[in-house]
């Protein structure tokens, strides 16, 4: 069974498909591409409290659908070129305020689209980002970038680089773990 929905989250208008399903043990929501997004229920599951639930994680479904829909508009090489200045200019911002706890001396900032990686470091102390990053929810962003960032002190994943990413990100197994619902493809 599956109906088309409509909720409005402050000025934003959302189109779900609400699929009730015999098979469903949790709540699940999907985002598509230029879709909405899907949410599947258990049977039993009452309109109200979809919608409560719903509401509480209207950040996570616009930041969301913000995305996916990013993602549409991404389908050329094209739009890489329209987009990396942009993306260098909002990511370079967020290393600006991330390095001012950290006060690491890097050698520069740099925007790829790469197909595997969110970002990476150099030995040479390069941070790289993927352009997609500028396009991510703010937190999911700035985890990233302070991630990266870290790496130029620690190039490794070792107990002393997440003590640094959590001087500034405390949360950062949430968003790392948040950050894998984002696909690069």
């Amino acid at each position: 069974m599956a109906a088309i929905e409509k909720m409005q989250f402050g000025k934003q208008e959302v189109t779900f498909t609400l699929k009730k399903s015999s098979r469903a043990r949790t709540i699940k929501l999907t985002a598509l591409r230029g879709e909405g997004f899907v949410v599947t229920v258990p049977l039993g599951v009452t309109h109200e409290y979809v919608r409560k639930i719903l509401l509480g994680k209207r950040r996570w479904i616009l930041g969301r659908l913000s995305y996916v829909n990013m993602l549409c508009e991404r389908t050329t090489i094209g739009t890489y070129v329209e987009k990396r200045e942009e993306a260098l200019r909002i990511i370079e911002q967020c290393v600006d305020v991330a390095n001012k706890q950290y006060c690491f001396d890097f050698q520069g900032v740099f925007v790829r689209n790469q197909k595997t990686r969110w970002g990476s470091c150099s030995q040479q102390k390069n941070v790289t980002f993927n352009y997609h990053v500028a396009y991510l929810p703010d937190p999911l962003r700035e985890y990233v970038v302070v991630h990266e960032l870290c790496h130029v002190r620690e190039l490794n994943h070792s107990r002393n680089f997440w003590r640094l990413v959590a001087q500034t990100i405390p949360d950062h197994a949430a968003r790392r773990k948040e950050l894998r619902r984002y696909s690069l493809q």
